[in-house]
Parts: structure tokens; C-alpha cells; sequence
């Protein structure tokens, strides 16, 4: 995510801070030892302002938020997407192909929540609005409900 690499649904789009130089280590330096002894390296929003001013901060937050709080209604619009396709009167050739599309969907989706869209906002709100668009165009394609997730425009950065 970080890179803005690696979705089947966009192509790579590498810039942010992966280009500026920012690595891991840059955002990660609160240092937490698991119950099972593991050492964690978490970021926080203190860590945020070093660079970006509050109000940023604050719309980063929001935004991040926001796209992770999508991402189990998309999941849900997926799984009907994947019963409608198994009950549609589609050969097998068809079915296969909006088997293996939506498979990519999902992989995205996953790609979301765990790359964590926070690491590279761009790049996950390209993923996600494209993940939903094509969702949508399977739906009208097996003539079922459109999902109706309002995505937020623009990153909020200001920038």
C-alpha cells in the first residue's frame, strides 16, 4: 500500500510518501511489547503533525476512517454479488468470468484493510472508488440492486 503498488483493480501509482523518502520507520517509532513478547512498532498522530499540521492530521484521520468504516458494507455488496452470480442463468464460461472478477475485487478489498489505506490515502481511495465502480458494473450485468455506498470525493488533505 505504502508503495502504491500491488491492487489488481488499478495500476500502480507510486508517489506520496513512499517517494519522499518516507519508509516505515519514519511513522512507526512507538515501540509496544505484545502480551506474547512481541515487539510492535505503532505510529500515532503525534507522529502525523511532525509533518503535516493538525487540521491535515485531523482530515487524514477522518478519511482513513471513513474508507476502513466502507469497507464490511462493500464486503457485504460482494458476497450478494457472488450468490446472485451462482444463481444467474449464465453458462459456464460467464460465470466464470464474473467469478474470477470478483475474486479480484475481493482480493482488493483485503489488500484495504490490511495494507491499511492511512499508509497511502491516494492510492487506497483510487482502489476503493474503482473496486465499488466495477462492483457496480457487475451488478447491472447479473440485473441486481447496485451497491449504494456513498464514498467520500477528494483525500482532504488540502492538498
Amino acid at each position: 500500500m505504502l508503495l502504491g503498488d500491488g491492487a489488481k483493480s488499478i495500476s500502480a501509482r507510486h508517489g506520496g510518501m513512499a517517494v519522499a523518502g518516507i519508509s516505515c520507520s519514519s511513522c512507526h517509532q512507538v515501540k509496544e511489547i505484545s502480551p506474547t513478547g512481541t515487539v510492535l512498532w505503532r505510529a500515532s498522530t503525534a507522529i502525523c503533525t511532525e509533518c503535516h499540521d493538525k487540521g491535515a492530521t485531523e482530515r487524514l484521520r477522518t478519511r482513513h476512517e471513513q474508507l476502513q468504516g466502507s469497507l464490511a458494507g462493500i464486503k457485504a455488496d460482494l458476497l450478494r454479488a457472488h450468490e446472485a452470480a451462482g444463481e444467474a442463468g449464465l453458462d459456464e464460461t460467464q460465470k466464470a468470468e464474473i467469478a474470477k472478477r470478483l475474486h479480484d475485487l475481493d482480493d482488493d478489498l483485503q489488500f484495504v484493510r490490511v495494507g491499511n489505506s492511512i499508509h497511502n490515502m491516494h492510492y487506497a481511495d483510487t482502489l476503493i472508488h474503482a473496486v465499488v465502480d466495477k462492483l457496480r458494473a457487475i451488478c447491472r450485468e447479473l440485473n441486481i440492486a447496485e451497491p449504494t455506498i456513498n464514498l467520500p470525493t477528494g483525500i482532504g488533505l488540502g492538498e
